[in-house]
């Protein structure tokens, strides 16, 4: 979306959202959209901006000495392999229990993807964010030989944000 409303002459895109199909034998297809605004004023951003945050709040930000960079991901995939450990504290024999390395794993992924966000916040040049969705996925596949392996994905949206007078 940056390099359309750039080539358009905007300043940026606003409202932007991302959204993925399945389409089929682990194939997906990724859409970006939003709309692309330009300034009436002679002041111009250094450069093409994009966020998630309709017009009415990037003007919000804009009064209040703020303007967004561009939209942040922080996206990041764990796994983990079942070890005999894991396999008893999940039988039935044991009751009501918290696995311990599934949650292990959740927590590690998110930090990950928090990590990650936080990096490329701070590659743009952005003072923070604007938190847009936050989202967990874990699932479980069997690699063979009776074994089951957890993968959990942590994905953050944001609008990284730079302050430009206090």
């Amino acid at each position: 979306v940056v390099p359309e409303a750039g080539g358009m002459g905007g300043e940026g895109t606003v409202g932007a959202r991302l959204s993925q199909q399945a389409m089929g034998n682990a194939v997906r297809e990724f859409t970006a959209m939003g709309t692309a605004v330009r300034a009436r004023c002679a002041t111009r951003p250094g450069r093409v901006f994009s966020t998630h945050l309709p017009g009415q709040d990037v003007a919000k930000l804009v009064l209040a000495g703020w303007m967004p960079a561009e939209l942040a991901l922080g996206i990041a995939v764990g796994i983990r392999h079942d070890d005999w450990n894991t396999r008893q504290q999940r039988t039935w024999t044991a009751g009501n229990v918290e696995i311990g390395a599934y949650t292990e794993l959740v927590n590690e992924t998110r930090a990950d993807a928090r990590m990650l966000l936080q990096q490329r916040i701070r590659a743009v040049g952005a003072d923070g964010a604007v938190i847009a969705t936050m989202g967990l996925s874990t699932w479980e596949i069997e690699p063979g030989e009776g074994h089951t392996d957890h993968i959990a994905e942590a994905t953050i949206i944001a609008t990284a944000i730079t302050q430009f007078h206090r």
